[in-house]
C-alpha cells in the first residue's frame, strides 16, 4: 500500500515499483512481479531528481527482474530486451551473460 502511495506521489521515481516488483518475486507471482518491473523498465532516468536516487535499481535491478520474470512468464521478448540494457550498463556481468544464453535457448526452441 506505501509504496503504491509513493509512486503515486512521484511516478517519475521506479524504486517504489521496484520494491513491489520483489516482493511479488518472493511470493512466486511473476506475472504480477513483471507488471511493476516493466513499468520501471519503461520509466526513464530521474535526471532532476538527486534525493536518494538508487543508481542500481535504474541500472540493474529493473532489468534483473524484467529477464528472471519474463523466463517464468514466457515474455522471451521483452526479457531479451532487458537483458540487452543491463549489459550496455555491465557488459561483462556473468549473470546478465547466463540469461543471455537461456534467453537465446528458449528463443532458437520456440523456432
Amino acid at each position: 500500500w506505501y509504496y503504491l502511495q509513493a509512486y503515486s506521489m512521484r511516478p517519475c521515481r521506479i524504486e517504489p515499483l521496484i520494491r513491489l516488483a520483489q516482493h511479488y518475486m518472493r511470493q512466486e507471482d511473476y506475472a504480477t512481479a513483471f507488471l511493476f518491473a516493466w513499468r520501471a523498465f519503461e520509466t526513464p532516468y530521474p535526471t532532476n531528481e538527486i534525493l536518494f536516487v538508487s543508481k542500481e535499481m535504474y541500472n540493474y535491478t529493473r532489468y534483473d527482474i524484467v529477464a528472471q520474470c519474463g523466463l517464468k512468464i514466457e515474455q522471451y521478448e521483452k526479457g531479451l530486451e532487458a537483458i540487452h540494457k543491463a549489459l550496455e550498463y555491465y557488459p561483462e556481468d556473468q549473470h546478465f551473460q547466463e540469461l543471455l544464453k537461456i534467453y537465446q535457448e528458449h528463443l532458437v526452441d520456440r523456432r
